[in-house]
């Protein structure tokens, strides 16, 4: 069987996670029942949602959370889990953002503007990745001019953001 393009950027942040020592377990992550797709059971505890995108825009990566996405990870049942974890892989700098719920929920609630209750609108999370700095992610809806303020994320927190509280 072929694998995909997908497969191919979320095994690389797979691997970093499996080479690590504090690693015993990967499996597929259910979320009341459901099958979240590209959701990760690490080590039992950890929830992890992972996305990609294969080009940044002048190192500008977008990427995209449909509301169902969105409900999805903010209704994720903490007491299943230690923590949750989006990682966005950046495949052209090869690098992987990690942002934990509470720096989700912040971007989604500290903005200039009404709260996100659109079931069709889109949230799009855009990661800087600037040379010789720290990523910077900021949150916006899409065609709204509400942007959170920019969550500034070391490089070098992943796979340690699956294994460890901040």
């Amino acid at each position: 069987m072929k694998f995909q393009n997908e497969q191919t950027a979320l095994g690389a942040a797979l691997m970093q996670i499996a080479e690590d020592g504090r690693f015993s377990s990967i499996n597929p992550l259910f979320v009341k029942g459901k099958k979240i797709p590209n959701g990760f059971l690490v080590n039992g505890d950890t929830a992890l949602f992972l996305r990609y995108r294969s080009k940044g825009e002048q190192r500008n990566y977008r990427f995209q959370y449909t509301h169902e996405n969105l409900q999805d990870i903010v209704k994720t049942p903490m007491e299943d889990f230690t923590r949750v974890i989006l990682g966005m892989v950046c495949v052209e700098d090869r690098e992987v953002c990690c942002v934990d719920l509470a720096e989700l929920t912040e971007m989604m609630h500290f903005r200039d503007g009404p709260p996100i209750v659109d079931d069709d609108t889109p949230y799009t999370l855009t990661v800087k990745a600037e040379e010789n700095r720290s990523f910077r992610v900021s949150g916006k809806e899409q065609g709204a001019n509400f942007i959170a303020h920019d969550v500034v994320i070391p490089r070098n927190r992943f796979p340690d953001c699956v294994f460890s509280k901040r």
